[in-house]
């Protein structure tokens, strides 16, 4: 099974440098979002409030 590590600001940053595949989640709500964010070349939104969407749903179950 893959397990997620976590990493500190200086490992995020060799691996943008670098160019290296990152993928970020970020889990932060939509107000904080809009405030500031990473840019990147790929981004996820659609997949993400559709996700957000559905946690929803399974909240209110």
């Amino acid at each position: 099974m893959n397990q997620l590590q976590g990493m500190d600001a200086a490992q995020l940053a060799r691996r943008v440098l670098n160019q290296a595949p990152t993928f970020i989640l970020d889990v932060r709500n939509e107000t904080d979002y809009a405030d500031w964010k990473i840019e990147g070349r790929q981004l996820w939104r659609t997949v993400l409030k559709r996700s957000r969407k559905r946690a929803e749903t399974l909240v209110k179950l």
